[in-house]
């Protein structure tokens, strides 16, 4: 087998390898995903972010809910949002680098 063939989605993983995770995919899981496949819709728009912002939206009892990419972005919009501005010296109890990213992007 080649180096292409073992890299391919799909192929066998190497001896040995032992994965973070097994997805597990059921349902209408491959429908949705050949869906947003055809349409073009792979990114951070599209019916399937619009309806899931709406479930959450109304799950918390507010009126809009805004999907983001990954744990720092929301990080990053929720301290725009409680007001930290620049010179912010924040005291967690735990760090990640999420947490610092998120203050050093508001000049923390």
């Amino acid at each position: 087998m080649s180096a292409a063939e073992k890299l391919a989605p799909g192929s066998p993983p190497p001896a040995g390898f032992i994965p973070l995770i097994v997805p597990e995919i059921r349902g209408n899981e491959w429908s949705y995903v050949k869906e947003c496949l055809d349409t073009a819709w792979v990114s951070s728009v599209g019916s399937f972010v619009d309806r899931f912002e709406k479930m959450v939206a109304e799950y918390a009892g507010a009126k809009y809910a805004v999907g983001m990419v990954n744990g720092t972005a929301a990080l990053h919009i929720a301290l725009l949002l409680a007001g930290v501005e620049p010179k912010f010296h924040p005291h967690f109890a735990f760090w990640r680098v999420s947490d610092f990213e998120g203050v050093t992007r508001l000049g923390g």
